[in-house]
Parts: C-alpha cells; structure tokens; sequence
C-alpha cells in the first residue's frame, strides 16, 4: 500500500504529478515519490504506517500488517478496536467486490455485514450486540489472521429473528443461509473456539449444529450445554465437505439439501 491509496480510503486524493492533495483539506500534502505525507494545518506528517495509525487510529501492529502485508500477523490481546474501523473497510471496499461476488454475495449482503477491502486482504467484521469485536482478515483462499484487539465473538447474533437457528461453521455461510430464509449464526476462529459463556444464550433456542465435513467440526459438541441437534453428513460426503459447497455444487437442490440435513439432525446427547 502507497501513501495516496492509504490517504484515499478516508479522503479523496487529487491532482497529478509528485505532490498530491485532497478535496477535502488542501493542507495535506501527499508526496508521492518520497511515499510521505504531511499535514501542514497540524504541523505532522510521516509515512503509510503513520497516516493509518495517527490519522485513521488503527492500531499499530495492524497498521504495520496492512502497510506491509504478510501471513504471520499477531497482534496482541490488549488492543482495542476502533469501534468505527470496520466502516473505513467497507467504504474502501465498495470498488473492490469481485471477492465476494464470487462468494455469491449481493450488494444488499455486503452492506448489511459491513464486508470490506484494505491494503489486499478482505475483512469481515463480527459484530455482537451492537458491539464490534473482532475484524477477521481473509485472503483469496483462506483466513488469514485478524485486527489487533479482535476477541471471540458470535456472528449474525444481532440479526436473529427467531428461535429456529442453523449453528454453522464458516461466518461466511451465514448471509448465504439467510438469503434462503434460514436463520444462522457463527462464530469467530473456527470449529474449536466456541465460548462456553454464550451458552446461556441458547438456553431456549431450537439449535441445530452444520459443521463441517471432518473430524474438527465435532470439537463444539464438548463445549455446548444447551440442547440442540446436529447434522450427519451422507456417508458418500467428501470430507472436507461445508456449506459453500453444497451451495455451488448444485444451487438449484441446496434448500432441498439444507432441508434434509435439518430433518435427519439426531440430538447431540444420543451420538
């Protein structure tokens, strides 16, 4: 990421040439040779990582991430989030789409979850009783890590309509789901992280659990106390198998196939 692409995603860079403005403030001065910045109004200025995080506020091991990009990124727990960074992402992201386009997201999708685009990885914030939690980071092919302060957190909590709710794996499956007339929720980190302090949560909730085709989707059963059902992949069922590829395998049959895993769901405390 160069300095006029961090520069744009709050403001909106202008001119040709070395030295750049923006619209909105004609005393930010961006140089485009030096990758630098300066704020003449404020008497500062400095480099892409001192734009994100003096400017934008994004932490600073996130701000090293997304000036640099790399897989290892680990922040650190005593971070905060910036309650307002998951809608810099978004609006960001709103000319970088294809991703989830092929996802087989909507617009009307993207905007209801906030899915963003920042510095070549797209994010997906988790959101939970009106609170942001926790900024995923994906790449093209997988998660990647997540934003400095990101803690666990459930995802389409704040959605439900409901006490009829599908219990999925992967965040990405919930606005598919949905989409269908399901209501879902998931949760950050995958098979093995479930809090036991959402329990409680679904103490009177009909929940069956889809998780995915292989031996880590089962970790949750160890940690729910609540009643619920869930599903038993046919025999025939590659492992590895989940929800997104039921969906492109065959778009036509996937209510039809959602239905029947939901009916031939056996209650957790007969396995």
């Amino acid at each position: 990421m160069n300095i006029a692409e961090a520069v744009n995603t709050k403001y909106t860079v202008i001119g040709t040439g070395r030295y750049l403005r923006t619209l909105e403030h004609d005393s930010l001065v961006i140089d485009t040779e030096r990758n630098t910045f300066y704020w003449n109004s404020f008497g500062y200025g400095g480099d892409v990582y001192t734009f994100l995080t003096k400017v934008l506020g994004i932490k600073h091991l996130a701000a090293t991430f997304m000036a640099t990009p790399a897989t290892d990124f680990s922040p650190p727990e005593d971070e905060e989030l910036k309650q307002d960074l998951h809608l810099t992402f978004w609006n960001f992201g709103k000319a970088k789409r294809d991703f989830w386009y092929k996802r087989g997201f909507t617009d009307t999708e993207i905007d209801l979850y906030k899915l963003g685009y920042f510095a070549g990885v797209y994010t997906l914030p988790f959101v939970m009783n009106g609170y942001l939690n926790a900024i995923i980071l994906r790449g093209k092919d997988k998660f990647i890590s997540e934003i400095g302060g990101s803690r666990k957190s459930l995802f389409g909590y704040d959605e439900l309509k409901t006490k009829n709710i599908l219990l999925v794996e992967s965040p990405l499956d919930v606005p598919l789901l949905r989409r269908f007339g399901y209501e879902a929720i998931s949760y950050t980190y995958g098979a093995n992280a479930w809090d036991k302090s959402w329990n409680a949560l679904f103490y009177d909730y009909n929940v069956t659990i889809i998780p995915d085709n292989d031996s880590a989707g089962k970790n949750i059963l160890k940690k729910i106390s609540f009643y619920a059902k869930i599903v038993r992949w046919p025999k025939n069922t590659p492992k590895g198998f989940d929800i997104g590829k039921l969906y492109f395998n065959n778009k036509e049959k996937f209510v039809a196939n959602i239905d029947y895993l939901i009916d031939t769901a056996i209650p957790i405390n007969l396995l």
